[in-house]
């Protein structure tokens, strides 16, 4: 679902025990700790990112042996106004995704028959008004 990935971004490969990573000659990169690579090992704490996905690489090497255990804080819940129910149906407001996928009525045509039809008939009546001006005198 990235917008910025390739469809072969990178690849991963495990050698000697070592994880490789090689870009894949991607069009947006693949970065490891915010600098640009082509191909690294690599190592546990290293933090990986293609277009919005971040990742940290964990694993053997870090010189702790033992397993780490994160604190779980329990928090108490805050209490939660309750919003009455309405009877009116909901009005979602929504927005229109691609151009491909809305319907949008048809620009007017401009009729450039009936301009010039128009200026054709003011054209006449300007000259029937002096026609009969000139008479006149």
């Amino acid at each position: 679902p990235g917008t910025h990935l390739s469809r072969r971004h990178a690849q991963f490969t495990l050698s000697n025990q070592q994880l490789q990573i090689c870009d894949l000659g991607s069009a947006n990169g693949t970065y490891i700790n915010d600098k640009k690579i082509s191909e690294i090992s690599l190592k546990s704490g290293d933090q990986l990112r293609m277009d919005l996905f971040s990742f940290r690489i964990i694993g053997p090497g870090t010189g702790e042996d033992e397993t780490r255990i994160r604190s779980l804080a329990v928090k108490e819940p805050s209490p939660v106004a309750i919003k009455p129910v309405s009877d009116e149906p909901k009005q979602w407001i929504t927005k229109p995704t691609s151009p491909g996928n809305r319907e949008e009525p048809a620009p007017p045509k401009k009729s450039y028959l009936m301009t010039a039809l128009s200026i054709v008939l003011l054209l006449m009546v300007v000259s029937i008004f002096i026609f009969l001006l000139a008479i006149g005198n």
